[in-house]
């Protein structure tokens, strides 16, 4: 997603090894970011638990919808598993348990949910093994199925999660082409392959609606098939179709991934741009509350919102950068476009 790629720069971008300067402290640095994630995680929990997202200027909280889906918790819980914080995830999952439930009468944008709740609760359940984590998202999974229904298999943009009722004809790449990974994961723990095949289909579909120069546009109508804004770029509405395309290959043909370069190169380079972001990004969004967004790089102006990808992306990109290896396998697993990893489990 786009509000990572300043993080997953750090991953990809090739840069001249700089051995000239000192050894970054990685203990040091991690230990750091746990402090930060930490503040920002009792900042919601002070003021926002069982809500979706803290709003960290006014102190108050934000739901989705007219009944909470407890993004953040749900958001978190892989990112609490993996920085070692054992009673707040036990905490955090056991909450997860005693209260989410998906039958709501609620209209839900299906990638937003897929990316963040499905996507996470798979995650939570590989790292933890915890079957009802599995069962929540199977349960979710079936209720998240209806958007598929559609004359050319691309999904509808919204589904009530009671009803199996569906709205939002026209729709967009990133919605329609960034779903294999949760749904075929999905699949492969449960042993029922529907969810792989009508996700695949999904984003075949959107693929073969490809120009002659193989572009796809930003919007499309699920019912007709065709483009109704043709333009073409990598920003928002299309960028994770291109990402899943990648991470779906890699995910369900087992391949090794070189996604990140750190890990690989050792370069100590990535460490430096990382803790230069790490040290901007606490400079300029934390707040008493927590971290906010900003509503300009420029004049630095701070927005009242803490959505949940601080806990699943941007905090969990930073640790991971620093932690020790063992913290978690790179070439074993997948990330979604949410940052929930997920085995290479299909072969």
């Amino acid at each position: 997603m786009i509000k990572s790629i300043a993080l997953l720069l750090m991953f990809v971008i090739p840069a001249p090894i700089a051995n000239s300067q000192p050894a970054l402290n990685n203990q040091r640095l991690a230990a750091e970011v746990k402090s930060e994630f930490l503040h920002a995680w009792n900042g919601y929990k002070k003021y926002a638990w069982g809500h979706d997202d803290l709003r960290p200027l006014t102190k108050s909280f934000h739901d989705w919808y007219t009944q909470p889906l407890l993004m953040t918790p749900v958001d978190a819980l892989d990112t609490l598993i993996l920085m070692g914080l054992k009673d707040e995830a036990d905490n955090t999952r056991k909450y997860i348990l005693d209260n989410l439930s998906f039958d709501k009468n609620i209209d839900v944008q299906n990638f937003e949910i897929t990316i963040r709740l499905l996507g996470g609760l798979l995650s939570s359940y590989q790292l933890t093994g915890d079957r009802r984590l599995l069962a929540l998202a199977e349960d979710l999974g079936y209720r998240l199925v209806p958007v598929f229904e559609s004359p050319t298999g691309l999904p509808y943009k919204f589904v009530n999660l009671k009803t199996g009722r569906v709205r939002g004809a026209e729709t967009n790449p990133a919605e329609t082409g960034t779903l294999l990974i949760e749904f075929g994961t999905l699949s492969k723990l449960t042993g029922k392959p529907m969810f792989f095949d009508k996700a695949k289909r999904a984003l075949v579909e959107t693929y073969n609606r490809r120009s002659p120069i193989g572009l796809i546009g930003t919007r499309l109508n699920v019912e007709t098939g065709r483009w109704t804004n043709t333009d073409s770029h990598i920003s928002a509405e299309i960028d994770s179709y291109y990402e899943y395309l990648m991470k779906s290959w890699l995910l369900f043909d087992d391949q090794e991934s070189t996604y990140h370069l750190y890990h690989y190169t050792k370069d100590p380079h990535y460490l430096r741009m990382g803790e230069t972001l790490f040290r901007d990004f606490v400079t300029h969004c934390k707040t008493e509350a927590g971290y906010a967004a900003l509503k300009s790089v420029v004049t630095k102006e701070k927005s009242d919102s803490m959505q949940s990808f601080l806990f699943a992306e941007t905090f969990k990109y930073f640790y991971l950068l620093f932690a020790p290896p063992t913290t978690l396998a790179f070439d074993k697993v997948t990330f979604n476009t949410e940052a929930h990893p997920v085995r290479k489990t299909w072969k």
